[in-house]
């Protein structure tokens, strides 16, 4: 089973552009990572200060040397959360429901 993780940031007034700067590179970064399956950033239309982020990994060990990683420590842990007045954050796995 896949582990998934669905995240919600909600960014303060006049941060939008900034934790956007830093999104671009931790998803390159991220996609280039053995066990990442898919992580897919969203951002509201209508409210340019929501993102959402979408991600598969292969197991729970890949998403924690994720976590470990340079690109997550700065792009997510000094650039990112900062800039944050709330974030939303489940971890689910994959599975096929029978028949």
């Amino acid at each position: 089973m896949a582990v998934v993780i669905s995240s919600k940031w909600l960014v303060r007034a006049g941060e939008g552009d900034a934790v956007a700067r830093a999104v671009g590179p931790l998803v390159e970064a991220t996609r280039k990572e053995p066990g990442c399956l898919r992580i897919q950033p969203h951002r509201d239309p209508d409210n340019p200060l929501v993102f959402y982020f979408y991600e598969q990994w292969v197991d729970k060990a890949a998403l924690d040397a994720h976590s470990q990683t340079a690109h997550f420590r700065r792009h997510v842990l000094d650039e990112g959360l900062p800039r944050l007045t709330a974030r939303e954050r489940g971890v689910y796995v994959t599975w096929e429901p029978s028949a």
